[in-house]
């Protein structure tokens, strides 16, 4: 162990010093007091360390300024002492010769030598004018003291200067200092440098490492502001390595902070519609906080959103094509993306719709081969069943328009005739027109089937060719509706021939029952005229029409039915 002030080492003892034996300084001043020395054990010797290191640092500069000031000393002790003072038996030497010298004169001439006491008692002695009398060597002790003593002050306090200036705490504070003007001078690389050199001296200091992490963030954030973001993302997750070094409350405060920064940044890139950007800069974010990809992966399904939203809005099925392939397939790998999925499938679906038209377009070309305008009657069943059963419930673009019905009608041209196919969905059925169109609305001539299965049918089969008018049947038609009931090997079919207006029977018609016989109904906007009714186990039965032969009639159990074209009214 050393002692913290002088820095020598403390001799060992079983009962704990409470002074040091070299400086005498008070250990308990850096220890507490005996009782608590082993507790402050650590921060003692780390001080003493401190000062020990310091002194050393400062040793060169106070052993050179120690060196001036005796030299000033010296030259200031020449300047008391004044000029050399003369022995004092130097001074009687002259007066004797002079004495003597008038003793032989008066000899000479025969005067007598005056008697010693011929000086009268009244006279005062005086001493010579220019007689300089010797500094005792005491006095100059005393004028020198002063001196000495401020050159020790001196001294000392050049010491104590040079002990403070290379103490880590001194230096650190400075090195944070010109840190702090190097970032208001925008200097990050220099700022950054003198960080690193604080930390140098003080590793676990929390206010250099946060002072890292913020000049990090600054550098980052000039980065951006001149428009290289990837390169501000890069200085960005240097200053996250920093913040995971500070304590855990603020660690998470920053992590917080910096995490809501940077995506305002992708959320900037996605206002802007810039939407390759805003992904870029998330994706980058799963880097630098790879412990918050849920947070993340919000964000970036919601721009995969917007964005594709944005896309099929255009109504461009190529553009939406390419763009399912490039962008949403790979997108769609990943099971974090699944909140897309409806958006997918919308994207798919149109995509789908436009290979269904190609397929559709084929379709009706096939069904318009094996006919022409003079062929279309009732007669010819032959076509009547080959379109449905090209058309079919099976049929995979019946399949596509039962899952879209938003999406339709579906319709293509038909290549070599001026008619055009289109698909329709009403009460979940999937119907078919062939005909004619002025737009997309049904006008002119058509046919209009459907191949489907009720709740009582195994199958129903159903053709209407007539007049359409304002994208409905109006006019004369024809119309065939084979039924095949569940659990019976056979079908049972009508041919119906009604004005048609709006979709609803109006007027008498003639329905043709196969093998049965021919009735004749009256109808009036798609109700049946009553001409009779009966009770059958408790149901009113009404009749509706009666056979041309065989006495037959058909009935109805509800006289509110309204019949018309399958899909504008109820079929016969």
């Amino acid at each position: 162990m050393f002692c913290p002030n002088c820095g020598k080492e403390l001799p060992q003892s079983a009962v704990p010093l409470k002074f040091c034996p070299h400086c005498g300084i008070s250990l308990e001043i850096f220890f507490g007091p005996v009782s608590a020395a082993e507790e402050v054990k650590e921060t003692a010797e780390e001080a003493g360390n401190e000062i020990t290191n310091a002194a050393e640092e400062a040793k060169a500069d106070y052993t050179k300024a120690a060196e001036d000031v005796k030299t000033a000393v010296q030259d200031t002790a020449a300047d008391f002492e004044g000029p050399a003072a003369v022995p004092q038996e130097d001074y009687a030497a002259p007066a004797a010769q002079e004495e003597a010298a008038g003793s032989d004169a008066q000899k000479e001439a025969g005067q007598p030598e005056p008697a010693a006491e011929s000086v009268s008692e009244d006279i005062p002695q005086t001493e010579p004018v220019n007689e300089v009398k010797a500094v005792p060597p005491e006095s100059k002790k005393k004028s020198l003291l002063p001196i000495i003593l401020a050159a020790v002050l001196a001294l000392a306090a050049i010491a104590g200067y040079f002990i403070h200036q290379n103490l880590p705490s001194t230096k650190t504070a400075k090195l944070m200092s010109s840190a702090e003007s190097h970032l208001m001078q925008d200097e990050y690389k220099a700022a950054l440098d003198e960080l690193q050199a604080a930390r140098q001296l003080k590793p676990d200091n929390t206010d250099i490492i946060e002072a890292q992490a913020d000049a990090y963030c600054a550098y980052a954030r000039n980065f951006v502001e001149g428009g290289d973001d990837m390169g501000g993302l890069e200085v960005y997750a240097q200053a996250v390595k920093f913040i995971e070094q500070l304590p855990a409350d603020k660690k998470e405060e920053k992590l917080d902070s910096l995490f809501g920064e940077i995506s305002g940044i992708a959320d900037y890139f996605r206002r802007e519609g810039d939407y390759d950007m805003a992904l870029e800069i998330l994706s980058k974010m799963l880097e630098i906080f790879p412990d918050r990809p849920d947070a993340i992966n919000r964000e970036e399904a919601d721009i995969y959103s917007e964005w594709t939203r944005i896309v099929l809005d255009t109504g461009d099925v190529k553009l939406i094509g390419d763009f399912k392939k490039e962008v949403l397939d790979p997108v769609m790998e990943r099971p974090e993306m699944s909140a897309l999925q409806p958006l997918y499938d919308e994207a798919a679906a149109l995509v789908e719709s436009d290979k269904l038209l190609s397929s559709l377009s084929e379709l009706g070309a096939a069904l318009q081969a094996k006919t022409s305008k003079n062929k279309r009657s009732l007669t010819v069943d032959e076509f009547y069943l080959d379109c449905l059963n090209s058309f079919g419930i099976y049929n995979p673009v019946a399949k596509w328009c039962l899952k879209n019905p938003d999406k339709l009608p579906l319709i293509a041209d038909i290549e070599g005739t001026e008619d055009r196919i289109g698909m329709y969905v009403m009460d979940n059925t999937v119907y078919c027109y062939i005909g004619e169109y002025e737009g997309d609305m049904r006008s002119g001539t058509g046919v209009w089937f459907t191949y489907l299965g009720t709740p009582v049918s195994e199958y129903q089969k159903y053709y209407a060719y007539g007049k359409w008018q304002n994208d409905k049947p109006n006019g004369k038609f024809s119309i065939w509706n084979c039924d095949k009931p569940k659990n019976s090997e056979k079908e049972t079919s009508v041919m119906i021939t009604v004005d048609v207006k709006d979709g609803l029977y109006n007027g008498t018609a003639e329905e043709v029952f196969t093998d049965i016989d021919t009735f004749r109904p009256e109808y009036k906007d798609g109700k049946a005229e009553i001409i009779g009714s009966y009770e059958d186990k408790g149901t009113t039965k009404y009749t509706i029409a009666l056979g041309d032969e065989s006495g037959y009639y058909i009935t109805s159990s509800d006289k509110d039915r309204v019949f018309g074209i399958l899909g504008f009214g109820e079929a016969r």
